[in-house]
């Protein structure tokens, strides 16, 4: 079942081939054959006739599949990646594109302690932050919580309807004052965690109808503004967010559907789940991590963007943002009480930002190994439960293979003599970022090989794999300026 959303349309809108900006009320489409009604405000002339409104509504599908596919460069790696909680000020030595949280977390009992008064010194330190984090090229990701004053009468625990307009008035303030230039914020999330394990002392259906229909419907009056769902705890499972998102028809109201600590293969259930509904929304997960074990950013950040690769027709439609900066612990990507020592999870994501940075990035298959290992996307999070996989990335004009659970002493990795020629080089690059040579040998048969060895040398990198079942390591290769670039 498809849901979509009935619009009104201003009287001197040329309504034919317009993308319309809606407020939602989830009303189900049964089928592509089923019409949407759009009525022209005011005249009775301008409603559009049956054939018109189909030609209208494919115009927009093929304009918007066209956008799509334009912007499927925007896939590269610096943009998956992001962090919760990092202050403002620094100047992260990984090359972090957002930053969610913390310094614009947004609490509406602080924000608007009366009703209609609202906290505009508060704000000002919100923006601030926002053009701090815009200076290191860090896009501020907020996330508009509820803690409802105490003039509403009301709790997380029940967080009436009667309060909904209040509620979408606190929201449309704060978008109007952060989506304004020069600060031009565009993504919102509504809430954080919102369940009896987080933030919302009640079901997901009253959620959905009285925090997030009427938040969206609020960041959706401002041009260009995307709303990303509150972030679903792991404690509740990723079928109680399908049924969710089911039963109030609103799986086209969020831009983006946020969850926390779910293993890859919910992700990717959940994004089968949007497609079987009729739409591709954002994939992400805005907490991830908060765990000692340093094998979880080799291993899921590697099959899940490999994964992505392949469904990338959006800006920003996958996202995994590591929890969090520095919060004085060893789960952090920093050291303990220190903004410039990378722990040993800092140190992974810096590797694997060196690795896949680049401007044009996708899939490589042009290689085969004597293991038969086999991308697999497997993963238990939390139980340490991974499958052996390995990945290819073509990297503008490098070539990236990520290696997980090879058994031996080494791994044979094998390339057609086409992509080598005397100025390729070859190194194994483990989790930490040390290099080590590796020697292309021609195997006879128009193929050239490269015998990896399975062991780490640097110490770090050893306690890193040793925290998991699953250890990572790395091949890249640099193929010479003379061969064909990246396409």
């Amino acid at each position: 079942m498809i849901t979509v959303a009935t619009t009104n349309i201003a009287e001197d809108t040329n309504c034919m081939g317009t993308i319309f900006r809606h407020r939602w009320v989830g009303r189900p489409l049964k089928g592509l054959n089923t019409i949407l009604v759009e009525t022209c405000r005011n005249s009775l002339s301008k409603r559009l006739t049956i054939f018109g409104i189909v030609i209208a509504l494919w115009a927009v599908l093929l304009r918007d599949v066209s956008a799509q596919t334009s912007s499927a460069s925007v896939c590269n790696f610096d943009n998956f990646i992001g962090v919760d909680h990092l202050p403002p000020a620094i100047n992260p030595s990984i090359p972090l594109k957002w930053a969610r949280g913390g310094a614009v977390d947004i609490h509406w009992n602080s924000m608007e302690p009366r009703k209609g008064s609202f906290n505009k010194s508060m704000m000002d330190e919100i923006k601030e932050a926002v053009l701090e984090y815009q200076t290191n090229g860090i896009t501020a990701f907020p996330v508009i919580l509820g803690a409802p004053p105490s003039w509403t009468g009301t709790t997380n625990s029940n967080f009436s309807s009667v309060y909904s307009q209040d509620w979408s008035n606190y929201v449309s303030w704060v978008v109007s004052n952060l989506s304004a230039a020069p600060y031009n914020l565009r993504i919102f999330q509504i809430w954080n965690e919102p369940d009896p394990n987080g933030w919302w002392n009640d079901n997901i259906d009253s959620y959905i109808q009285t925090c997030l229909i009427p938040g969206a419907n609020a960041v959706h009056q401002f041009s260009g503004c995307q709303v990303v769902y509150g972030g679903h705890g792991s404690s509740q499972g990723i079928k109680s967010l399908v049924g969710g998102l089911t039963r109030n028809n609103v799986w086209g109201l969020c831009e983006y559907i946020d969850n926390h600590y779910y293993p890859l293969k919910d992700l990717v259930f959940l994004y089968d789940q949007a497609q079987l509904h009729g739409v591709t929304p954002g994939i992400w997960e805005a907490e991830c991590g908060y765990t000692s074990d340093a094998t979880v950013i080799p291993n899921d950040y590697m099959r899940f963007y490999y994964w992505a690769l392949d469904r990338w027709v959006k800006p920003d439609q996958f996202k995994l943002m590591w929890y969090a900066w520095n919060e004085g612990d060893n789960l952090s990507l920093m050291n303990r009480d220190s903004d410039s020592s990378l722990s040993l999870h800092g140190k992974c994501l810096h590797t694997l930002c060196s690795l896949l940075h680049g401007v044009k990035v996708k899939r490589f298959t042009e290689f085969t190994n004597n293991r038969h290992l086999k991308f697999n996307l497997t993963q238990d999070y939390g139980s340490q439960i991974y499958s052996c996989s390995i990945e290819g990335f073509r990297v503008d004009n490098n070539v990236i293979i990520a290696i997980h659970g090879a058994r031996g002493t080494d791994i044979k990795i094998t390339f057609p003599s086409s992509l080598v020629n005397a100025e390729t080089a070859a190194k194994r690059v483990d989790v930490v970022g040390t290099e080590s040579s590796l020697r292309f040998v021609n195997d006879g048969n128009g193929k050239m090989t490269v015998t990896v060895p399975v062991a780490d040398t640097n110490p770090d990198a050893i306690v890193a794999n040793s925290s998991g079942i699953i250890k990572t390591f790395y091949v890249s290769v640099s193929l010479s300026s003379t061969q064909t670039p990246n396409p």
